[in-house]
C-alpha cells in the first residue's frame, strides 16, 4: 500500500454516490522499481496461522510488477468462530513513451467463515448452539490510464469490476424476549456483480486555480435465492437486481492568497428507478504561517442508494428501501507544538442523515429512518519526543440518535479514546504499546432484548527485532492485561492473545 487518503463527511463529488459519510481511498497500485522478495509466517493462540509471500520488482525499463499470496486461518478466538481465507493480489504498471502510465490491479479471495448468527446473543446467550456457515469468493480488478496532454491538462480513464459469490446456511435463532417467533432456519445463495467506468479531465486554468471534472457509469447485477425452513414447510424466495447509475461531477480549488485555499464541488447522480440527485460541497483551508496554525472548514451533501444486501437479504432485507441523503458540517484547527516536534488537532462535526437505512429491532427488518443525527468532536495529538520516542493519542465524542424516537443508535459508543507509545531502540529493536478505551454502548439480541454493554479498557503490546538485515522477528500480545469485554452482545472478546511472526527479505 502506497498511501491512504481520508475524506470526512459528504465532501467529495469525485468519489461518488457512496460518499455519504466520508471516503477512504487506499492507493495500492505503485509496485516500485526495486526487486524485493518477502516471506512471512505467524502463529498465535486459538490456532491462528498466517503465511504471506510477496514478489516485487521491475520486468523491464518501462514495466514493474507486484504479486502476493496469503493464507490466513483462525480458530475459536470467540466460541463458535472459525475463519479461513486464501488471497492472491497483483498489480502492475507500464510507463508509456508519451508520458502516460497504465496501471492494473487485481485480487482473488476464497474462504469460509463460521460464527453464531447475528441477533442470536452469541456464545453467551444463544439457545441454539449451531453456527452460521458461509463460503465466500470474491474477485476484483481495475485498470487505469493516465495521460498528460500538456503542462495544464491531464486525462484519466478508470474501469473496475467487483464480483462476489456468497453461499450461507444458518440454524436460525430461537424465540426470545425481544422476538417471540425468532428466526427460522435458512439458507441463501447470493451472486453480485458491479462494473464501474470513469473518465476524468483535470486542468490548471490559472496558477492558482485547479479543476477536475468527469463522468461515471455504474452497472450492478445481483441475484439472491433463499430458503426458509418453517414448521409449515420450506418457503423459497428470489430477489433480482439490475441497476444502472450515471453521474457527472466537478471539483475546483482556488488559492487567492498564499495562506488561503477555497474548494468546491458538485455532482449530479441519475440512478435508475429513482429521481435525479444533485449534491454540492464547499470547503476553506486557512494557514497562519507564523504559528503554523491551520483551520479547515467543510460543508457537504451526500447521497447513497440502498445496498444489494439491504434489499435482498431473505431475513432482514427490504426491497422497498429508499436512497439515503446527508448533510455534513465540520471544522478543525491544527496547531504544531514543541517547535514542530508535535501537533494537535481539534475537530467539531455535525452530521444529519435522512432516510438513513438501519436495522429495526422491533420489525426485525432494514428500514428507512426519517432522520439520524450525529454530532460531536475529536481531539488528537502526536509528539516525536526524546530521541526515538513517539507518542500519539485521540479522544472522540459522538452523540448519534434516531430523531423519530430520540433513542441512541445501537452499537455506537459516545466516548472513545486511543493512545500509542512507540519506542525505537537503536536500529534493530522497536516496541509499541497501544491503549484503547470504549464507552458503554447500547446493543440488542433476540434472547436478551436491549442491554447496555459495559465500557472497557484494553491494551496491546508489539515488539520487533531485526537480528540480521534480511530477517525480522516480531511478537504481539493483544489484550495483554486480559480485559473482559463485549464489542457485540453475547460475543465475549478473547483474553490474552500472543502471536509470533518471522519475516525473510531477499
Amino acid at each position: 500500500m502506497v498511501a491512504v487518503e481520508i475524506t470526512r463527511g459528504a465532501g467529495s463529488a469525485v468519489r461518488g454516490a457512496d460518499a455519504i459519510a466520508g471516503t477512504i481511498n487506499f492507493i495500492t497500485y505503485d509496485s516500485g522499481v526495486t526487486a524485493v522478495a518477502r516471506a512471512k509466517a505467524s502463529v498465535g493462540r486459538f490456532d491462528v496461522r498466517r503465511q504471506h509471500i510477496k514478489l516485487v520488482g521491475p520486468v523491464s525499463e518501462q514495466t514493474s510488477l507486484s504479486i502476493s499470496a496469503s493464507v490466513a486461518e483462525e480458530g475459536a478466538t470467540i466460541l463458535g468462530n472459525h475463519y479461513y481465507d486464501q488471497t492472491v493480489n497483483g498489480n502492475a504498471q507500464y510507463f508509456l513513451e508519451s508520458g502516460g502510465v497504465i496501471r492494473l490491479v487485481g485480487r482473488l479471495s476464497d474462504g469460509t467463515r463460521s460464527s453464531f448468527p447475528d441477533d442470536s446473543g452469541g456464545p453467551k446467550f444463544a439457545v441454539l448452539r449451531s453456527t452460521d456457515e458461509r463460503k465466500l469468493a470474491q474477485e476484483s480488478g481495475a485498470i487505469t490510464f493516465d495521460q498528460p496532454v500538456s503542462e495544464r491538462w491531464n486525462f484519466r480513464l478508470e474501469a473496475s469490476l467487483f464480483e462476489s459469490d456468497d453461499d450461507a446456511k444458518s440454524p436460525g435463532v430461537a424465540p426470545g424476549r425481544r422476538n417471540p417467533f425468532g428466526i427460522p432456519k435458512n439458507s441463501s445463495v447470493t451472486r453480485y456483480r458491479r462494473h464501474d467506468l470513469r473518465a476524468f479531465a483535470s486542468t490548471r486554468i490559472h496558477k492558482n486555480i485547479e479543476v477536475v471534472s468527469g463522468l461515471e457509469r455504474r452497472n450492478e447485477k445481483g441475484t439472491s435465492e433463499s430458503e426458509l425452513f418453517l414448521t409449515s414447510g420450506v418457503t423459497k424466495g428470489r430477489f433480482d437486481l439490475r441497476r444502472q447509475t450515471n453521474a457527472g461531477f466537478i471539483e475546483s480549488r482556488w488559492q487567492p492568497l498564499p495562506w488561503l485555499s477555497i474548494e468546491g464541488g458538485g455532482r449530479i447522480t441519475e440512478p435508475e428507478a429513482f429521481t435525479t440527485q444533485t449534491d454540492f460541497s464547499f470547503g476553506v483551508i486557512a494557514l497562519h504561517k507564523p504559528l503554523g496554525t491551520k483551520v479547515r472548514a467543510n460543508w457537504g451533501e451526500g447521497f447513497k442508494l440502498p445496498s444489494f444486501f439491504a434489499l435482498a437479504n431473505a431475513i432482514v432485507g427490504n426491497p422497498d428501501l429508499r436512497p439515503e441523503t446527508s448533510t455534513s458540517y465540520e471544522i478543525s484547527v491544527t496547531q504544531p507544538i514543541f517547535s514542530g516536534k508535535g501537533e494537535t488537532t481539534i475537530t467539531l462535526f455535525d452530521n444529519s442523515f435522512f432516510n438513513n437505512i438501519d436495522y429495526d429491532t422491533n420489525k426485525h427488518q432494514m428500514v428507512n429512518r426519517t432522520q439520524l443525527s450525529s454530532h460531536g468532536g475529536e481531539f488528537s495529538f502526536d509528539w516525536r519526543g526524546y530521541k526515538r520516542l513517539f507518542l500519539k493519542g485521540q479522544i472522540s465524542f459522538a452523540d448519534t440518535r434516531i430523531h423519530e424516537t430520540g433513542e441512541k443508535q445501537r452499537k455506537r459508543p459516545t466516548w472513545r479514546a486511543t493512545s500509542t507509545i512507540s519506542w525505537q531502540w537503536q536500529r534493530n529493536f522497536s516496541a509499541n504499546l497501544a491503549f484503547t478505551y470504549v464507552d458503554t454502548v447500547l446493543d440488542s439480541s433476540i434472547p436478551t432484548g436491549d442491554l447496555i454493554l459495559d465500557d472497557y479498557f484494553k491494551s496491546d503490546l508489539a515488539l520487533n527485532w531485526r537480528p540480521m538485515p534480511h530477517i525480522n522477528v516480531g511478537m504481539k500480545i493483544d489484550n495483554f492485561l486480559g480485559a473482559r469485554y463485549q464489542e457485540v452482545l453475547g460475543f465475549e472478546a478473547p483474553g490474552v492473545s500472543p502471536f509470533l511472526m518471522i519475516e525473510f527479505l531477499l
